[in-house]
C-alpha cells in the first residue's frame, strides 16, 4: 500500500479515512460466509488494476505502465473477455473527455487535524466542465465513493482547481454505472469529508 509522506510527515490516505464509514461488519459477514473471500478479492484488485491501465492508455497520449507487476498466474482465465467488455462499456458512456487530462494524480490537504493524500484517477474537461473521476469496478456504487470524491475535491482546491463536475465511473462485464456530481454536490462531498478527516484524527489523540 503506498505511503504518502509531505515534508518528512505521513499522511493518512483517504481510503483509510473512509474506513470510519464502511460497514466493516457486513464485509466480515461475507468473509465469513465465503470460503475463497481472499481469492475473489485478489481476482477483483487485479481486473481493477487492469482496467485502471486499460483506460489510462485510452487517454493519454505516451504509454503509461502498470503501477503494479501481475504476475500472469494471477491474471484470471477470463481476462481479456473482462477487460474488453469493460473498455466497451466506458466508451459507451461518451464522455467527452479533451486530450491529455491528468492521470493518476497525488492530491493533499495539509491544515492541521485534518490533513490527508490520495491519488485520483482522473482530472481535466469532461463534456465542457472542469472535472475530476473515479473508476470503480464494485457491484454497485457504495456511499462513501461520494465523500472519496469529496476528498479529490479539497485536494485540488489546495492546487488551485476548482472542479465543476465530479464522475464516478463503475465498471464490470456485464454492465456500467455513471455517478454524477455537480459543484455544489462536490463542495458539500468535500465538506463531510473534512468531517471525517477531523474525527480521524481526533480518534488518534
Amino acid at each position: 500500500m503506498t505511503k504518502y509522506f509531505f515534508n518528512g510527515k505521513p499522511y493518512p490516505r483517504v481510503t483509510e479515512i473512509l474506513r470510519i464509514v464502511q460497514d466493516e461488519e457486513g464485509l466480515q459477514s461475507w468473509r465469513n460466509r465465503t470460503p475463497n473471500h481472499a481469492e475473489i478479492s485478489k481476482k477483483a484488485m487485479n481486473l481493477g488494476s487492469l482496467m485502471h491501465w486499460c483506460i489510462a492508455n485510452e487517454l493519454s497520449p505516451v504509454p503509461i505502465e502498470l503501477d503494479k507487476e501481475i504476475p500472469l498466474r494471477d491474471w484470471p482465465e477470463d481476462t481479456p473477455a473482462e477487460i474488453s467488455a469493460r473498455m466497451m462499456h466506458f466508451r459507451r458512456l461518451r464522455l467527452k473527455i479533451e486530450p491529455n487530462p491528468t492521470l493518476e494524480h497525488v492530491v493533499h490537504h495539509d491544515v492541521e487535524g485534518e490533513y490527508f493524500a490520495g491519488t485520483l484517477d482522473g482530472r481535466g474537461t469532461v463534456n465542457d466542465y472542469k472535472a475530476i473521476w473515479d473508476y470503480k469496478n464494485s457491484k454497485r456504487i457504495r456511499p462513501e465513493y461520494t465523500l472519496q470524491l469529496g476528498a479529490y475535491y479539497v485536494g485540488s482546491l489546495r492546487e488551485g482547481y476548482k472542479a465543476e463536475r465530479g464522475f464516478v465511473i463503475r465498471l464490470q462485464r456485464n454492465e456500467k454505472e455513471l455517478l454524477e456530481l455537480d459543484a455544489g454536490q462536490l463542495h458539500e462531498a468535500g465538506e463531510k469529508f473534512l468531517e471525517l478527516a477531523r474525527k480521524f484524527h481526533k480518534e488518534r489523540i
